[in-house]
């Protein structure tokens, strides 16, 4: 009876492993990738375009060059509220979801320590974000509710070489977690129950950042690259029920492979008040072959088939007065999911 207990709660757990595929697959496939929109409201509002301006202290992260344009002690800080249609669909069960809403807080600090051509800056924000939730009566055997989170501690120095032209560079420190609860319906050979299962897995990782700029009157040139990284997440698998708990609960381990980014900004200045940029950003996506997932000893590993994608901004930012500014952008941002899972 002992052997047929074990037996039957390995085959569960193995199982449990290909639930967690699909709750994590589903977690993660959502707009591209799971990247979070650009950090700063300079930023977000021209749709990203923003590497060849880089005139406030969120150039920590979008071009590290550019806080060689600031002066003194300068403080950033905010939060860019998001709300994500979404529709379910699986089967005969189907849902819309017209508000997944979530926060993207920053901060940012430059300064220069009294040095003519060196600045330091650091910066706080989270640049991979998702979370998704659905009503527990409708989904059985999968996700309830799906959450990756990344934090990135971002420090870094720039240096003015000429009037023209500056360079900086930073080190990211990177802090992930991945949150999944669902509901399990087992069967026999045990009694039949249903119970929630919770994955809560964590991990860091590491990546350099380097940006350029060239700026003259009337135009300004960025060049920037954001360093690939992986995480490495370990944790615990539970289960909410005394009767599988000694059975099921055990550790869970998957790595997840972060891209590389390359991006060049043009920014034209036809006005001392008048901006207008396009920004091209290569990602590396198909650094993603595959995640594996490891609970309870179980390992299977998931293929992916994420493809590079370029992405396309145009930004313009008009300054009325001192105190008004109107700033609006467009972003062409491919996305594609065949919505399968292998």
């Amino acid at each position: 009876m002992t052997d047929i207990y074990r037996k039957t709660g390995d085959e569960i757990k193995k199982i449990l492993v290909c639930v967690f595929f699909i709750i994590f697959y589903s977690g993660i496939s959502y707009g591209q990738g799971y990247r979070s929109l650009p950090e700063g409201g300079n930023a977000s509002s021209q749709a990203g375009a923003f590497r060849a301006q880089c005139d406030d202290p969120s150039a920590v992260t979008h071009n590290p060059a550019g806080l060689v344009q600031l002066e003194g002690n300068q403080i950033l800080f905010g939060t860019t509220f998001i709300t994500v249609p979404t529709e379910y669909e699986m089967g005969t069960i189907s849902e819309d979801k017209e508000c997944t809403p979530g926060l993207l807080p920053y901060f940012y600090y430059s300064t220069d320590f009294g040095k003519e051509k060196v600045r330091f800056g650091i910066g706080l924000s989270a640049p991979y974000a998702n979370i998704t939730e659905w009503d527990e009566g409708l989904i059985k055997d999968y996700s309830y509710y799906s959450e990756i989170q990344t934090l990135n501690l971002n420090p870094v120095v720039a240096y003015k070489f000429s009037p023209e032209f500056s360079a900086g560079v930073g080190l990211n420190v990177y802090y992930g977690q991945l949150l999944t609860k669902n509901i399990l319906s087992l069967s026999d050979p045990l009694p039949a129950s249903i119970i929630k299962g919770k994955i809560d897995v964590d991990g860091t990782g590491f990546a350099p950042n380097v940006g350029f700029l060239y700026k003259k009157d009337r135009y300004s040139i960025g060049l920037t690259y954001r360093g690939g990284f992986d995480i490495d997440y370990e944790g615990d698998f539970k289960v909410s029920s005394p009767y599988y708990s000694s059975l099921l609960n055990s550790g869970a381990k998957t790595k997840i492979e972060f891209p590389q980014i390359v991006g060049l900004g043009i920014a034209f200045f036809p006005k001392d008040n008048l901006k207008i940029e396009t920004d091209l950003e290569w990602v590396d996506y198909s650094c993603l072959q595959d995640i594996p997932i490891e609970i309870g000893g179980n390992r299977i590993s998931q293929p992916k088939d994420w493809d590079n994608c370029l992405n396309i901004s145009l930004g313009v930012e008009y300054k009325k007065s001192k105190k008004l500014t109107f700033r609006g952008g467009i972003i062409l941002y491919p996305i594609r999911w065949d919505g399968k899972i292998s």
